[in-house]
């Protein structure tokens, strides 16, 4: 009887202590649901939108039954593995010597696929839900990829930005453990639920979609970034008058940060930071001194420009205005050091910098302990950059328990992220701010 009782002792304590630690993690989140105010917000009401409604030509409203639904025409491009077998070698040198054939798988790129998506929101569905796994006309609807040319795309997301009142662009990176289809979905309900008006444009990168998949998905959105650097050079040469904003969530902040040091010509396409100066260094040898192997495979500046034109675009801009209007950084999966680097080498291109943390962010809390430092999206990590807007959005409602999914589930959020991107181009003041050498100016 003794045995039976302290093993039933042991269990109840057990259970005690579970609860006494679920309180504490997630207990927050019932005591500080507010968001640090951006200005004036938009009104909500319990959640529900509150009578706002997209101007954008990519929206469309229509009737199925009894239910409303809204549909969106997401443009959309990917560096994923589509139609082809293999990745494709980025242009340069073709010669049969090794040195080359280094050169030109550690440069290796896919190809970037374009097309147009159409997203059907259910009409009823409340503000922030993006539940792609119920049924229709419950569920958000994902329809198939329309491939379209590199030319036709750009065509198709002029037209909208042509129809803009404010010439906006936003495109949207995901973050890890998303697949095509949930990215899509995804920037069709932040579109709709913010509201923004302009050109949306979702850039999926090659995450496995899969939990378990982590470490892989960190390794190709380190390496893999080029294709959205593309995107954004087109973006901002095609399109010179529109505003360029950028919506980054988690791991996809990796893949943007090194898209725009890239086009600051800082970052090489490969990834690496030290391979300019390296070079640098070798070529400055005296003529005759034997050079190392890594100095004849590592590409220095001039062929970067040859193998990628638009590589190094940002740095001498003959425009005072910089190419990002807003970059908006949400719970990024970024290590610090990392991240200041970053920061300080991407500052001239962007007009706006938003960071969104929080230490109720549960996943990023997953991230240090398997990377053994904390990440720029946790705000005990208390990041303070100037000319970095930080925006805590501790313990708000999320629709997923790991507290990570704010940027696009939580309603006051999304009425910072439809003031950030869609006011007028003028100077805003923030209502609050934590950096005050910034004065907390946007642009």
């Amino acid at each position: 009887m003794s045995g039976t009782f302290r093993f039933t002792k042991s269990i109840a304590a057990s259970i005690l202590i579970a609860i006494v630690g679920f309180a504490m993690q997630y207990g927050q989140s019932f005591l500080f649901r507010d968001v640090e105010e951006v200005g004036i917000g938009f009104p909500s009401v319990n959640g529900q939108l509150a009578g706002r409604t997209s101007q954008s030509t990519q929206r469309s409203s229509t009737s199925a039954g009894s239910e409303d639904v809204v549909e969106w025409k997401i443009a959309v491009a990917t560096n994923r593995v589509i139609d082809q077998p293999m990745p494709v070698i980025a242009s340069g040198n073709t010669s049969s010597s090794i040195a080359e054939q280094v050169k030109n798988a550690m440069y290796v790129t896919p190809v970037t696929t374009y097309g147009t998506t159409s997203v059907r929101l259910p009409g009823a569905r409340r503000r922030g839900t993006c539940r792609t796994d119920l049924p229709a006309p419950k569920g958000v609807e994902v329809g198939n990829l329309t491939q379209s040319t590199r030319m036709e795309f750009l065509s198709n997301v002029g037209a909208s930005v042509a129809a803009s009142e404010q010439r906006d662009i936003l495109v949207f990176v995901h973050g890890f453990n998303v697949s095509l289809e949930d990215a899509t979905a995804r920037a069709a309900q932040i579109a709709e639920d913010m509201p923004f008006h302009g050109s949306m444009i979702a850039f999926s990168w090659q995450s496995a979609a899969k939990s378990i998949a982590y470490l892989g998905d960190e390794v190709v959105a380190e390496r893999f970034f080029w294709n959205l650097a593309e995107l954004l050079a087109d973006l901002r040469t095609r399109f010179p008058d529109a505003r360029l904003h950028i919506l980054a969530h988690s791991m996809g902040n990796r893949v943007t940060l090194r898209a725009i040091e890239s086009l600051c010509g800082t970052l090489d396409p490969a990834g690496r930071r030290d391979s300019i100066s390296f070079r640098r260094y070798f070529d400055q040898r005296p003529p005759g001194q034997a050079h190392s192997f890594a100095s004849v495979v590592t590409v220095n500046p001039t062929e970067l420009k040859q193998r990628f034109p638009q590589w190094g675009a940002w740095r001498r801009r003959e425009s005072p205005i910089p190419p990002i209007s807003t970059l908006i950084m949400a719970a990024p999966d970024v290590a610090v050091q990392e991240f200041r680097l970053a920061i300080g080498n991407i500052q001239a291109a962007c007009g706006k910098m938003i960071l969104y943390a929080s230490d109720t962010d549960y996943a990023l809390h997953a991230s240090r302990k398997v990377h053994g430092n904390y990440r720029a999206g946790d705000a005990r990590a208390a990041i303070d950059i100037d000319g970095l807007r930080t925006i805590h959005v501790t313990g708000v409602d999320t629709a997923d328990p790991l507290g990570h999914s704010y940027y696009g589930s939580n309603s006051r959020v999304l009425d910072q992220l439809s003031y950030l991107v869609n006011q007028p181009a003028r100077k805003i003041r923030l209502a609050t701010a934590t950096n005050t050498s910034n004065e907390s100016i946007l642009r």
